[in-house]
Order: structure tokens, then sequence, then C-alpha cells
């Protein structure tokens, strides 16, 4: 463990003076609201909608395509709290509706799952449920089928992604409490059933998104406490380290591998959102742009598109919106989708989208379910 923290202090000292070139005057392009208000504007359209009944208290935490077609719901709901106001346990409600919007089985889980990080549909068609300690594997109706503790406990959310194999890769947080306290990121390697294959102690920070890349190896986002931006780790397929970087603005967000095998990352601070590409070469990466964009919201996550660039969607407390940057980081055009709590893309280039409204008379209320066409100018 000591070897690692040192060798973990080692590159982190060699990624500052990187940052610190890359910092230099003239590196950054600036996109002011003004050339925002110019861009084009996408055309959004309702293609349908759908009301759900619901319990009066869910609070809709993901909503997903699935492979059929449908959409795949996950809520919180019957909620208890601490004396703080803090959440001490959930109930879990689990939605799955047909192509337009039809309820095809609900599963309310018991209160034993208020922890879930993170849920999505796997290959086999079945879904996997992650926690802080535990993964769970379900079949595509929601049936329990198998759960397996994970190699160590994540104090912050854990990131849990499926692999090519049929397994899954795990990025986790080990937090150190006390006067030295601190937290280290750590990646592991389980097969299809669970079965830890290996695990990396990745060094000082917390894991924020790991992804598998073209190259059958691993992209790895973490957060940093003490130095604006994040560290992006790059490994091979049993998790060895080949590059590595400090990059990005105030918090970083996100971070897509682009179709030519280069990288985008996303980033927020207080002059708005930023954009940094990356080369994927040699032993660190080479930044190409570095580019700053006056949003009207908050960035929420980022996907490549064809062109080699991506979309980023960003969402405040009443607004959804995209931006389109291309792969010189010039941004094309932009959208508002309006005002809903989740949205997620769909396989056609539209999204889907889900507003919850609360009544508090009836002890139900419905979950708008929306799906938006998206075409660009």
């Amino acid at each position: 463990m000591m070897q690692e923290r040192a060798a973990a202090r080692s590159i982190l000292l060699v990624s500052i003076l990187i940052l610190m070139l890359f910092a230099a005057p003239g590196c950054a392009t600036d996109v002011s609201k003004d050339d925002i208000d110019d861009v084009p504007k996408a055309t959004i359209e309702v293609e349908w909608e759908k009301s759900l009944t619901a319990p009066d208290d869910l609070g809709v935490m993901s909503i997903q395509q699935t492979a059929d077609g449908g959409y795949f719901i996950v809520g919180s709901t019957n909620c208890g709290y601490g004396t703080r106001g803090s959440v001490t346990s959930c109930d879990i409600l689990l939605i799955k509706t047909d192509a337009n919007g039809n309820v095809e089985w609900e599963s309310n889980k018991s209160r034993e799952w208020w922890r879930l990080d993170s849920a999505f549909q796997t290959a086999d068609g079945g879904y996997m449920f992650a926690f802080n300690d535990k993964l769970i594997k379900t079949d595509s109706s929601g049936n329990e089928e198998w759960q397996k503790k994970l190699p160590r406990v994540s104090w912050i959310d854990s990131v849990v992604r499926q692999t090519s194999d049929g397994g899954y890769i795990v990025l986790g947080t080990e937090v150190f409490w006390g006067s030295h306290g601190g937290a280290d990121a750590w990646l592991a390697k389980v097969d299809s059933s669970g079965n830890p294959e290996w695990e990396k102690t990745l060094g000082n920070g917390y894991g924020r998104t790991v992804q598998q890349t073209f190259d059958n190896g691993f992209i790895i986002l973490c957060g940093r406490t003490s130095i604006s931006g994040g560290w992006l780790l790059k490994t091979d397929w049993t998790g060895q380290q080949e590059r590595d970087g400090i990059f990005g603005h105030g918090q970083l967000m996100g971070v897509t591998e682009t179709m030519n095998a280069h990288f985008i990352v996303l980033s927020h601070d207080d002059n708005g959102t930023w954009l940094t590409k990356l080369g994927n070469a040699g032993h660190y990466f080479t930044p190409q742009w570095d580019n700053n964009y006056a949003a009207p919201a908050y960035p929420a996550s980022i996907q490549r598109t064809p062109d080699g660039g991506c979309i980023v969607v960003e969402h405040d407390d009443s607004l959804v919106w995209l931006m389109k940057v291309d792969s010189e980081g010039q941004l094309k055009w932009e959208a508002s989708l309006g005002d809903f709590g989740k949205v997620s893309s769909t396989s056609d280039g539209g999204y889907i989208a889900a507003r919850y409204t609360k009544d508090g008379t009836t002890g139900e209320s419905p979950i708008q379910l929306v799906k938006l066409k998206c075409t660009p100018p």
C-alpha cells in the first residue's frame, strides 16, 4: 500500500507540471453567452406522452431505454429520515414499460435496497444493481438471480459497467477517517457471476466514472479534494496503468472516448461548462483543446457522437439543456428540452424524459413519461 501511494504521489507531481503547461495563456477558448445566443437551435417535438401511477412520495432516480425499445425507471419511495434530515432508508420501485410507455411490470424492493448507486440493463436482458458493498443481478422481470459482495466497500457511490466478456468493472472509493483521513479510489473486475478476478488501488482521490475503451482497456475519472479538476487514468484490460494526467476545471463531471480513440473531459466551475480534448498516446495524455461554454445549466452527462464530437446534457431546477460540440470543440447547436427531472438518450437520436408531479391528495401521483424527437438544424 505504501509503495502504491508513493507511486501515486510521483504521478501527481508530474501531472501537476502538465496541468501548469496546459493552463498557459492562449490554450483555452471561451464561448460567451452572446455566442451561445447566436448558435442554431435544434427542433424538439413531443412524439407521445404517458402518465404512470406512482406513490405520492416517489423520487425518480433514473430512466433509460432497454434493448427491446421499452424503458426502465428506477425510483425511491417510503423514505425514512434522520434527525438532521438525511435519508436513512428507502424502498426502491422498478418500472418496466414497452416502447409506447405502457407498464409491463413493476417490482417494489425492500428497504435493504436503499443504498442503490446505479442500475442498468445487462446484455442478457436482465438488470444489474450496484450498491456500496454488493452487486445484485436480476432476470428480465426483476427477479433476483444472484448477489455478491464487492471486493471492498465503497463509501462514495460505486460505479459499475458491464464489460465485453460479460463480466463487470467496478470503480469504488475507500475512505480513511480521522485527522489523517483521505480517500483512495479502487478498481475491481468481476466475472459474469460476480466472482472477483482482480482489484487495484488507484491512489489518492475518489472514483467518479469508468468505461471500457475501444482497445479493451479502461478509462477512469477520479475526483480530487485538494486540486481543481480531476485525475484521468488509462489502464489495460488487467488494470495496469498506461497513462494519466490531471485535467479539467472545478468539478469533473464525466469523460467520453471519441470515435478516433481520443478523450473529451467534461467539467464545471464558476465560469460555466468546460470541455477538454486529450490525445491518447505515450505515457501521458496530450491536451488538444480546452473550451469554456457559458451554458445556462449545470452539466450532468456527456456522450460521444459519430463525428468525433459530443453532446452534453445539462440540468438545473427548471431546465434540461443540450449542447452539440464538434471534434474541434466548436458549438454547433443547442436545444432546450423543458422542465424534466430525468432525461436519457434513445437509439433513434431522440430522448425519453420523466417528470414527476406530486399533488399530495390521493396518495398517488402520475409520472409523466415523454418521448421527444430532436432534429438538428
